[in-house]
């Protein structure tokens, strides 16, 4: 396995290799993610962190916020690249960006692991869904 780099705010990625990592974690089943549309969320996020390997994207995340309030969104893995560590990179240099900018960060988690978010200070805002979690 070649060596994974890390990059915030990169010029580099393209809409296209972002979509198609949609596709390869299972959130673009009915192609609702185009390039077009995710040109634009680049666009408007305030933060996002990549991870490739060699040329190829493997990992990604962002903030989007406004004065007050940051959410954290779309943490992918690569499934061939899963379990090395990237997601959790990913998180750490997304919360390094967002430091001294929100007055909170939230995130609603699709996995249903809880404790993964717990590991970077966030906790469940209710205990009976898991999904909604603030950052401490």
């Amino acid at each position: 396995m070649s060596e994974v780099v890390f990059a915030v705010n990169a010029n580099d990625v393209s809409p296209a290799e972002v979509t198609k990592l949609y596709g390869r974690v299972g959130w673009n089943s009915s192609s609702q993610r185009t390039e077009v549309k995710t040109a634009k969320m680049l666009e408007q996020t305030m933060f996002y962190v990549t991870a490739r390997s060699e040329d190829r994207l493997v990992g990604f995340g962002r903030i989007l916020g406004d004065a007050y309030t940051g959410q954290l969104l779309d943490i992918m893995t690569d499934p061939d690249f899963r379990r090395q560590g990237i997601a959790g990179h990913v998180i750490m240099m997304l919360l390094e960006q967002a430091k001294g900018q929100f007055i909170g960060i939230s995130l609603v988690d699709g996995t249903g692991r809880s404790e993964f978010y717990e590991r970077f200070g966030f906790v469940r805002a209710n205990s009976e869904t898991d999904r909604l979690m603030y950052l401490e």
